[in-house]
């Protein structure tokens, strides 16, 4: 009845370490802190407005987190987002500022923003006759 306990035991042994080493990876209590390369999107354009350029259109952002959150924040390709609305853009006027914080970056449970790179960016727009 237990004889398949006892066939391939190598196999059983590999697995159980190889079991026990990613349980620690995962339930590590020490936090990771890594670096991501986040792009910076503007979104809630008007028709009647084009970006022309985002400056910087890459910012470099690090969090902290447990391994497993760090893990999968990295497969979510987090991104900052500004929403037009919330620029100060005026008439007559081709480029505006923007302040980055961590309200604009998306985020998970578990992760923490540590540090941000740069906490001002500007864009230049050009009005469409659309």
């Amino acid at each position: 009845m237990l004889k398949w306990l006892l066939k391939d035991k190598r196999m059983k042994f590999v697995s159980v370490v190889l079991a026990v080493t990613l349980w620690f990876f995962v339930n590590s209590p020490k936090p990771r802190e890594v670096v991501f390369t986040m792009p910076v999107q503007i979104f809630g354009i008007p028709q009647n407005y084009i970006v022309k350029k985002i400056n910087p259109s890459k910012i470099k952002v690090k969090v902290r987190g447990k391994f497993i959150s760090v893990f999968v924040y990295s497969f979510k390709a987090p991104k900052i987002k500004i929403q037009w609305n919330s620029l100060n853009t005026f008439p007559g006027i081709s480029e505006c500022s923007f302040d980055i914080n961590a309200k604009n970056i998306e985020q998970e449970l578990g992760i923490e923003i540590v540090k941000i790179e740069t906490e001002k960016g500007n864009y230049e727009f050009e009005r469409t006759n659309r």
